[in-house]
């Protein structure tokens, strides 16, 4: 589905359900809800995730036109510990070779050097029907160098953690706000681009969400989401980088329930992809947040998202002695494969028919199959 047919869904749909006008009423255990903010992972990227959401559908009737944007910033460089991959070797150019052991063979599983600085730009339509909301969303994504590398670089040292330790992604051997994508594979390169990818466009993703329970004083707030992407035909070039071609699916299961001034919402959701393309094709998704009402318009949230690995198990142990110093083959090593989780800190605003939500995400396990650092804001109207 190109750009053009998701527009003209778009509005076929807008016109099918109507324009009705309906006053934002709430449950008891409807607050303004979590961040709707999925895995900005570059691998991740052309595949359909599951992020936090709301277990209360919008009103019936109701409408909500938005804008998100998430930049992210992503450093990993599986081969710092050996030292193979520095400012020197990435300005020549990577080859397979610096991915291998010193004796020159190639190491089984995946290594890295990713120094990527995203941006995903999300348009989405919602509309309440009954008890129901559904959902359309066109992603646009780029990759550059970026421009958060010094300050990321600073907060390290300011905080004590070496960035030329494995604490800091090995930083210091990499050139400031640069771009280079690199993933290989049992000593075949996945993906290797050095060129910046400029607002390509994604595949757009179609949701439904019911409504089971309102919940009360005691049970949750009940909700199902499933969410559908369509799978692109265009796969040319850096297009390969953020469309899949496949069709995924998804589904999560979210609750909501109100104590005093305090929501809290969870969610477990699971996706699987159409075509993986060698990465594991089955992805769990979870969530918990924390959301503070401080009026009926303004909360501030605290959330903790995790979600298992786009990288499959392998036969590698954790920790795998080598022969030039007692470290760590990070591609041998099995934490790739472990879930990854993110924390995140904001808020969310309605004024009037205006809503805006604003956010920063944190990794905190260090594992190199999440993202560092992510700046979000969404701005919406809603009628």
């Amino acid at each position: 589905m190109n750009l053009r047919t998701f527009f003209i869904t778009l509005g076929i749909l807008s016109g099918l359900v109507g324009a009705a006008f309906s006053a934002l009423a709430q449950s008891k255990n409807a607050g303004l809800g979590p961040l709707e903010l999925r895995s900005q992972y570059p691998l991740t990227q052309p595949f359909l995730s599951m992020p936090p959401e709301s277990a209360a559908p919008l009103p019936s009737g109701v409408v909500q036109y938005s804008y998100s944007l998430a930049v992210a910033n992503t450093f990993v460089n599986t081969q710092g510990s050996t030292g193979q991959i520095t400012q020197s070797t990435v300005d020549r150019g990577l080859t397979t070779d610096d991915f291998q052991d010193l004796q020159g063979n190639d190491v089984p599983g995946f290594g890295l050097y990713l120094d990527v600085e995203s941006q995903r730009h999300t348009l989405q339509w919602k509309r309440g029907l009954g008890s129901s909301e559904i959902s359309l969303e066109m992603p646009f994504v780029s990759y550059s160098g970026g421009f958060m590398d010094s300050n990321i670089e600073a907060v390290h040292e300011l905080i004590g953690i070496s960035n030329s330790s494995n604490s800091g992604a090995f930083r210091a051997y990499s050139a400031r706000d640069r771009y280079a994508h690199y993933v290989i594979r049992d000593g075949s390169f996945l993906q290797a681009n050095e060129e910046p990818v400029n607002l390509v466009s994604g595949e757009p993703v179609f949701g439904w969400k019911w409504g089971l329970t309102e919940g009360g004083d005691i049970l949750p707030a009940i909700s199902l989401k499933l969410a559908y992407k369509f799978a692109g035909t265009e796969r040319s070039g850096n297009q390969a980088l953020v469309r899949s071609g496949g069709a995924d699916w998804g589904h999560m299961l979210l609750l909501a329930k109100r104590f005093d001034g305090w929501y809290v919402y969870l969610g477990d959701g699971l996706t699987r992809l159409g075509n993986p393309e060698g990465l594991e094709p089955m992805q769990q998704h979870r969530f918990m947040a924390m959301e503070y009402r401080f009026s009926d318009t303004y909360s501030f949230l605290f959330q903790q998202m995790s979600q298992s690995s786009i990288f499959p198990d392998t036969s590698a142990n954790l920790y795998v002695p080598d022969t030039w110093g007692g470290g760590r083959q990070e591609q041998r090593n099995a934490s790739l494969s472990v879930p990854s989780s993110v924390i995140m800190i904001g808020q969310k605003l309605v004024w009037g028919k205006l809503i805006w939500d604003a956010a920063i995400v944190q990794d905190y396990s260090n594992f190199g199959n999440e993202v560092d650092f992510v700046v979000y804001t969404k701005l919406g109207l809603q009628w």
